[in-house]
C-alpha cells in the first residue's frame, strides 16, 4: 500500500525483495501520483486477497508464502526465550522479597 511497515525476515521476503523499483520510487514522491499508485497497491492487494481466499484454504495458508508482519518493538528483541522461562522471570520479579517461588 506504499506505507512504510515492518515483516518478519523470511526465506519468502527475502525472495520477493524489500525494495520498489525506480519509477515507482519516483511516483512515490509526486504529490499527485502517490495517490494513483497507492490505488493500484491496493487494488492489487484486494485482488490478490480474493484470488487467495477462493483458491482454497491450504494455499491460503501456506506458511511457505505467509509473510509476517512485525510490530514496532520488534527492533529491540535481542533473544528469543521459551514461554516459561518468561513466564518464571515475571514471577520472581513480584514474588515478594524472602518468599520462596512457588513453580
Amino acid at each position: 500500500s506504499g506505507v512504510p511497515l515492518a515483516v518478519i525476515n523470511t526465506p519468502y521476503v527475502q525472495r520477493l525483495g524489500l525494495t520498489i523499483g525506480p519509477f515507482t520510487r519516483w511516483l512515490f514522491r509526486g504529490r499527485r501520483t502517490k495517490k494513483w499508485i497507492r490505488t493500484y497497491y491496493n487494488l492489487r492487494t484486494v485482488w490478490r486477497l480474493k484470488r487467495t481466499s477462493t483458491a482454497g484454504f491450504a494455499r491460503a495458508e501456506d506458511p511457505n508464502r505467509a509473510i509476517w508482519q512485525a510490530g514496532k518493538s520488534v527492533a529491540t528483541i535481542e533473544r528469543i526465550e521459551p514461554a516459561g522461562a518468561i513466564v518464571r522471570r515475571f514471577a520472581a520479579a513480584v514474588a515478594p522479597a524472602g518468599a520462596a517461588p512457588t513453580a
